[in-house]
């Protein structure tokens, strides 16, 4: 696991705080990358001059000075692909699969880390299968949904691959680009 510029814990944020992964990853819906956040969403809290939730800390040095020079925080990047290895969350998140399906339980995470090998055949299990592992999607950033009533979650699958025509490709040229 790389260290990163600035200590950002989803253990907290997202674990205790209850934020949910599209404050930060804002456009996860719409585009092929979560993308990492600008200085500017941290500021909407850490701002010293607004709601300052310890706005003055050390530890927010980096993210103080990219919200004032528009300078980029340098995080590093912690699940990498190959670069020939296609991978779009939008699709993926859109058709009912859950941030914690790829990336774990990141609430309960004090630093992010790979949790699932991102492998070409740990994808193929789920492109294979994929009944397996949907939500509705209105859960999918809900990382501790648990299926309502008596419906068996594997049911529950079935039912959103048919409504959302999950069809998970299974030739090469589906993530090999």
């Amino acid at each position: 696991m790389p260290e990163q510029p600035v200590p950002f814990s989803h253990q907290l944020h997202v674990g205790r705080l209850g934020m949910d992964c599209t404050y930060c990853h804002q456009h996860v819906f719409q585009s092929p990358h979560a993308t990492v956040p600008s200085a500017q969403v941290c500021m909407n809290c850490h701002n010293p001059r607004k709601a300052n939730v310890k706005g003055n800390s050390p530890l927010l040095t980096l993210i103080r000075e990219s919200y004032e020079t528009g300078k980029p925080v340098a995080w590093k990047r912690v699940h990498k692909l190959p670069e020939y290895a296609y991978f779009n969350h939008a699709v993926h998140v859109n058709k009912g699969v859950s941030c914690v399906s790829c990336h774990g339980p990141v609430n309960e995470m004090p630093m992010v880390r790979h949790d699932q090998p991102l492998s070409m055949g740990w994808c193929l299990q789920c492109h294979h299968e994929p009944e397996k592992h949907l939500r509705p999607v209105e859960q999918v950033t809900n990382l501790s949904w648990k299926p309502d009533g008596n419906k068996p979650r594997l049911d529950i699958g079935y039912d959103i691959k048919q409504q959302l025509q999950v069809q998970a490709p299974m030739h090469c040229q589906g993530c090999h680009r």
